[in-house]
């Protein structure tokens, strides 16, 4: 049964990489003319989370206007850049929903514990709300033992699934830590259609994606909406968008609740497909 897109939007946390940069296998840049009215647009339709780093500079102007009208707002510190993170979150009195350890998994435990317990002052003084690990590798993260975050963001799409695929998709789900998936389009690639830019096995794959929607004539951006919908252990998601069109687009999709075997066939393990680290560089 299809559904609308209405009670999606509790889901959607706006990702602001491309806010003022570029940004993402296509180099994306949204026109900063689109600005305001994107952000009228997520008013309208009562998406009032955004995901923003320290590391977004040029994106900070536009920013400002979501703190202004309260909006909940999420970013990173990380250790190479602690004291400069720090110093622009104290000049411009700001408060965040949640605060990320970025990539934990990769710290030594010195450095780790010492971002946390900035990080938990932080939280005790009321800056932020919720202390996160940002993280790519889950059975990394695992094997340091470190505190339970009360927020968890980690690459989750119909390609990358192997977090769902461990025992510690439901041990987090059942601790009440919240699930944030990110790179849901992997840098919109999910959405464009294989090309000279894709190397062999990723054409392989995506050939093999974009015939499954054809013969069911579904489109990319409803079937990825629906995965999200039909993983129930998914609380939020991390909308990367390339204008004010392709937030649109996603916002009115319709969705369907589908078994979980339905995605099963895209799954891959395959770095060189998954991992924006591991992708060719041309």
């Amino acid at each position: 049964m299809n559904k609308s897109s209405n009670n999606f939007s509790n889901k959607i946390i706006l990702g602001t990489a491309n806010f003022g940069s570029k940004y993402g296998h296509f180099n994306n840049q949204i026109d900063i003319k689109q600005h305001d009215r994107i952000i009228k647009y997520l008013k309208s339709n009562k998406i009032t989370s955004l995901d923003w780093s320290f590391d977004y500079p040029n994106s900070f102007t536009t920013i400002q206007k979501y703190f202004l009208r309260k909006i909940n707002v999420d970013s990173k510190l990380s250790i190479n850049s602690l004291n400069k993170d720090l110093n622009f979150l104290n000049s411009n009195k700001i408060k965040f929903n949640t605060i990320y350890i970025r990539s934990p998994e990769i710290l030594d435990s010195s450095s780790f514990y010492y971002l946390f317990e900035i990080i938990n002052k932080l939280k005790e003084f009321k800056i932020i709300k919720r202390i996160g690990y940002s993280i790519y590798d889950i059975n990394l993260l695992e094997k340091k033992n470190y505190p339970k975050p009360d927020v968890l963001q980690i690459p989750i799409n119909i390609f990358d699934q192997r977090f769902l695929k461990t025992k510690y998709n439901n041990k987090y789900y059942k601790k009440n830590t919240t699930i944030v998936a990110r790179s849901i389009f992997l840098q919109g690639k999910l959405l464009s259609s294989p090309d000279k830019f894709f190397s062999k096995i990723e054409n392989t794959h995506y050939t093999k994606f974009y015939n499954f929607l054809r013969l069911n004539n579904i489109s990319a951006m409803s079937f990825i909406k629906s995965f999200y919908a039909s993983v129930h252990t998914i609380d939020k998601i991390i909308l990367g968008i390339s204008d004010l069109k392709n937030l649109k687009d996603f916002v009115n999709s319709n969705y369907k609740i589908y078994s979980l075997k339905t995605f099963n066939a895209f799954s891959t393990n395959n770095k060189k497909i998954i991992d924006p680290r591991k992708w060719q560089k041309y």
